[in-house]
């Protein structure tokens, strides 16, 4: 949808705040809308290292963070991100438990258990339906996924609002 179809008849208005977005960044009708991705992890410095690493691929994505299941399951209802990154050991509740709330509640929005573990997870992901990527395995890894689901989208270049 682009910038033009804010107020258009029969669809839904897109919100406000990526309308300032694409006025902000002067772009023409073909606006890009900014993906969104929740990051949540009891660990301050992975959440910061895997948003920098998100942001440093993908220039125009929004990402928000929480520090634990509970938070990441309140923020996720409320922003409804394109994209959910879970650790599975967290407090109050674990990643496992959120995937498995957040996929009843958000059942088209992506989650990826992101985790250090040695445990197969891969009947446990089957059954919540999430994807999981081991930290052991990298950022490359993540990041190839992470592309898969949002690819990059350039708008129309050469037109401006102004």
């Amino acid at each position: 949808m682009s910038c033009r179809d804010l107020s258009a008849p029969g669809q839904e208005p897109i919100p406000v705040q990526s309308f300032l977005y694409c006025v902000r960044q002067k772009t023409a009708p073909s606006c890009v809308v900014p993906k969104t991705v929740l990051i949540a992890d009891d660990s301050a410095s992975v959440r910061l290292s895997v948003r920098l690493l998100l942001q440093g691929r993908h220039r125009e994505l929004l990402v928000r963070e929480a520090f634990d299941g509970m938070d990441a399951v309140e923020k996720a209802k409320k922003s409804k991100p394109d994209l959910i990154l879970l650790d599975l050991n967290m407090p109050r509740l674990n990643g496992a438990e959120a995937a498995t709330v957040l996929k009843n509640d958000l059942p088209e929005t992506p989650v990826i258990l992101f985790t250090y573990t040695d445990l197969r997870l891969d009947s446990l992901c089957s059954a919540i339906g999430v994807d999981f990527i081991s930290k052991v395995d990298g950022i490359p890894k993540l990041l190839e996924r992470v592309d898969a689901l949002l690819p990059p989208t350039v708008p129309n270049e050469g037109q401006t609002l102004w």
